[in-house]
């Protein structure tokens, strides 16, 4: 399938609130998928304390709920999804790490400009519409 969304309503409707909230939910009662663990082990090993973050394409922000909960500084999510941004934004409030967060809304390729620099850059997985 050829990707022709572009940032804005396309991913809205593909990845909207229903499944935001429930990738959250898997989220909660499983934990990081296989992957994303694997992802998430071969960080640690190599040392995240104090580091910044920067997660493209986060989804629900396993990866810096996760990484902030074990000791990065701050971290910056970019998404083209504004209901995956939304639940993210208010995980990252519940786990008390509103203040070390950022979001940003777009194409990464658009928004690179506008994203600071970081120590680590993650990109779990591409997901094409």
């Amino acid at each position: 399938m050829s990707c022709q969304c572009g940032a804005g309503a396309c991913y809205d409707a593909k990845f909207d609130d229903r499944r935001a909230e429930a990738d959250l939910q898997h989220y909660h009662k499983k934990g990081p998928n296989r992957s994303t663990l694997l992802l998430l082990d071969a960080l640690r090993a190599q040392g995240i304390e104090g580091a910044s973050l920067l997660d493209i394409g986060g989804g629900v922000g396993v990866v810096q709920h996760e990484l902030l909960g074990a000791g990065a500084a701050r971290a910056t999510q970019v998404d083209a999804s504004r209901p995956y941004l939304a639940v993210a934004e208010v995980e990252a409030a519940r786990r008390g790490n509103a203040d070390r967060a950022t979001f940003a809304l777009g194409d990464f390729v658009d928004v690179a400009p506008t994203v600071d620099d970081a120590d680590l850059v993650t990109l779990d997985r591409v997901i094409c519409c």
